[in-house]
């Protein structure tokens, strides 16, 4: 099975590929936005220029200890009339930027 690779274009219009799992953690951050490509993302996050430490004060209270996911880890198997499908678990962090998303 081949990885997917996912093209980042930013404001600047550079361009960067990553991976899935990159891909992922830049979408629940929401510095993200989807296009009509599937496999191409646009860059909406902001970027702030800081000229002393007391300036980066802030943002210490503003980052998460807990990285968001998207899966929860492992895969979960449901059998029914003897039919196995496989699935992986959302997270409430993944479906609730999900719906955002979907409402928007």
């Amino acid at each position: 099975m081949a990885r997917k690779s996912f093209l980042i274009v930013y404001p600047d219009r550079s361009k960067k590929h990553v991976n899935a799992q990159e891909r992922e953690q830049m979408y629940l951050e929401g510095v993200l936005a989807k296009t009509d490509d599937p496999l191409v993302w646009r860059f909406v996050g902001q970027s702030h220029t800081f000229h002393s430490f007391a300036e980066l004060w802030p943002l210490k209270a503003a980052l998460d200890p807990n990285p968001r996911r998207r899966f929860l880890p492992g895969n979960f198997i449901w059998k029914f009339k003897d039919m196995r499908r496989r699935e992986l678990l959302e997270t409430p962090e993944s479906l609730g930027a999900r719906m955002q998303t979907a409402n928007a």
